[in-house]
């Protein structure tokens, strides 16, 4: 989803292999953002704006990036 705007009430995305991939993109919700992936979570570059963020990653990449709650 690099480069992609999202925006919902709530949002929640999972991925069984691989990373979740959000680079240069926009989530933005009210309620609660989900993320759960096995390994890496990239936001280079990303905005994620929620009132609360749960989840799991092996791993985080966010040069540039925003993380707003």
């Amino acid at each position: 989803m690099p480069s992609s705007q999202t925006e919902a009430a709530e949002v929640k995305l999972a991925a069984r292999q691989g990373d979740i991939q959000l680079a240069s993109g926009r989530i933005a919700t009210a309620g609660t953002l989900s993320i759960d992936t096995p390994h890496a979570l990239v936001t280079d570059e990303a905005e994620l704006i929620a009132q609360a963020l749960e989840g799991h990653a092996q791993a985080l990449s966010n040069p540039g990036g925003e993380v707003v709650r």
